[in-house]
């Protein structure tokens, strides 16, 4: 009897308890706008620690509250937490209004906490889902800048300048846009401006294989051929499928006068005969540098048909590569082909002509904006090296200019 009385005890409490829990979570719950208000009025205050107090009890109830697990991550934020604001960013998920901004800031404290990787992952797969933001592109654009990755850079801007064709853009974001492609492609960082960084971020977070990559690349572009070395073989054994592997350590070993271990690396994937071969040159071959690293390997064993062969097979691809026409015409001068080699000569100094210009204007309309006739400059000169899309915006901008300084615009 008297267990049964003891039973029904603490029956009952656990049922007054239960209420008591359901009663406060629904109070919680219904002054959760309250509570979000004030929080965000702690965290503007600059004062985190008030900020998640106050969040506390609603986070208990509803530990993934979209609006309270952002508040929470913004005051980690303010005082530096990157790991516990990054943890809290990313519990917010692609169904909360809360999503596009969340994983804008988590990619801002991944850049801010030199994990380079792993930004790059989260903005590239941002922008597949917003392709619009012109943050993230821009945070984007800037890895690829400080890994030297011009064309990837390129890339990036290019797709935006493209799916916003149609798009009624902003004066001021596609100027913006036009001056990130121009800096890509006429002003992009030397590499002695990257090596610092690129170090850092290793030290910071040695796991980062593009990072790694990057600091090769870097290396060898600085004529560090010794440090190099290390970081481009564990980056061709990691994946000796991948094109820039292989370009990269091709590019080493042509530098170090090795042009057996080059063309094994380019055609094989592998500095050894009796290495793990990639025998995947498909890919490679759609890709002018793969033309332009076997021109290279042929000419220094002073095989110049061979070499021409495959400089004209690299200008096929990039046909207005001033590069390419300018080691044509070498090529072409040494086979003693002197008419031709005069006609490619002309050509690359037209082309080298066209990039000058546009390098000198790019950099003067770097800190003013461009007038319509500017603006037509800058068109004619891409539409001279090829560059349609670009040359396209810029004329789009022209009008824009035009429409907004023209008299009784603003009326």
């Amino acid at each position: 009897m008297r267990f049964r009385l003891v039973a029904i005890i603490v029956v009952l409490l656990l049922a007054v308890m239960g209420l008591g829990y359901v009663a406060v979570g629904a109070s919680v719950r219904s002054s959760s706008d309250s509570t979000l208000r004030t929080a965000a009025l702690y965290a503007m205050k600059g004062k985190p620690d008030q900020a998640r107090e106050e969040l506390k009890w609603l986070l208990w109830f509803e530990p993934r509250h979209p609006a309270a697990v952002h508040l929470t991550a913004i005051s980690y934020l303010k005082q530096n937490n990157l790991p516990a604001a990054m943890e809290q960013l990313r519990v917010i998920g692609e169904d909360s209004a809360l999503h596009e901004n969340a994983q804008s800031l988590l990619a801002s404290a991944l850049l801010a906490d030199q994990q380079l990787d792993q930004a790059e992952v989260v903005l590239s797969n941002h922008l597949r889902r917003y392709p619009k933001s012109v943050v993230a592109r821009r945070q984007l654009f800037g890895i690829f800048l400080t890994e030297m990755r011009s064309r990837d850079a390129i890339r990036v801007q290019e797709e935006y300048l493209r799916e916003s064709a149609s798009d009624r853009l902003s004066q001021s974001d596609r100027l913006l846009m036009l001056r990130d492609l121009a800096t890509s492609e006429f002003h992009p960082p030397a590499p002695q401006a990257c090596l610092k960084t690129l170090q850092l971020a290793l030290e910071r977070h040695p796991e980062q294989p593009q990072v790694e990559l990057a600091l090769g690349r870097c290396y060898l572009r600085v004529g560090n051929t010794e440090e190099a070395i290390p970081l481009l073989r564990k980056g061709l054994a990691r994946d000796n499928h991948a094109p820039e592997p292989r370009f990269l350590s091709c590019e080493l070993w042509i530098a170090n006068d090795d042009p057996d271990r080059a063309e094994l690396v380019l055609l094989n994937g592998s500095e050894s005969p009796s290495g793990p071969a990639a025998h995947d040159t498909d890919v490679l071959e759609k890709d002018d540098r793969f033309w332009e690293l076997r021109c290279q390997i042929a000419e220094s064993r002073n095989d110049l048909d061979r070499a021409l062969n495959d400089i004209d097979q690299a200008a096929m691809i990039r046909p207005f590569s001033k590069d390419h026409v300018a080691r044509r015409a070498r090529l072409l001068q040494r086979l003693q082909r002197t008419a031709e080699a005069q006609q490619a000569y002309t050509r690359s100094h037209e082309l080298a002509r066209a990039e000058l210009d546009l390098w000198k204007l790019s950099l003067d309309l770097g800190t003013r904006n461009p007038t319509p006739e500017e603006c037509e400059q800058m068109a004619l000169h891409y539409t001279s090296l090829g560059k349609n899309l670009p040359a396209d915006c810029w004329r789009q901008l022209g009008r824009q200019v035009a429409t907004e300084t023209s008299p009784g615009a603003g009326r």
